[in-house]
């Protein structure tokens, strides 16, 4: 599920980007005013996608995080 999602934002960032460069060169103020907003709002949901799909990896009960430390035996240098 997390390839759909990720697969998804990435369609809708391309899109939204698309979508704004596209309006400049348009010349009517309101329709460009329109385009721009929906390609806002593509690049809003691929951000929340992305984020649903960070959630839902690190929610997997198969996957061990570790912890980079000193070992607490070693003996002091010098």
């Amino acid at each position: 599920m997390p390839d759909f999602l990720h697969l998804s934002a990435a369609l809708l960032a391309l899109l939204g980007l698309f979508l704004w460069f596209w309006s400049g060169g348009i010349q009517a103020a309101r329709l460009k005013r329109q385009i721009r907003r929906v390609a806002i709002f593509a690049a809003l949901a691929s951000a929340l996608l992305q984020a649903a799909g960070s959630a839902q990896a690190t929610e997997n009960p198969d996957v061990e995080l570790w912890a980079s430390a000193a070992p607490v035996d070693a003996a002091p240098i010098g």
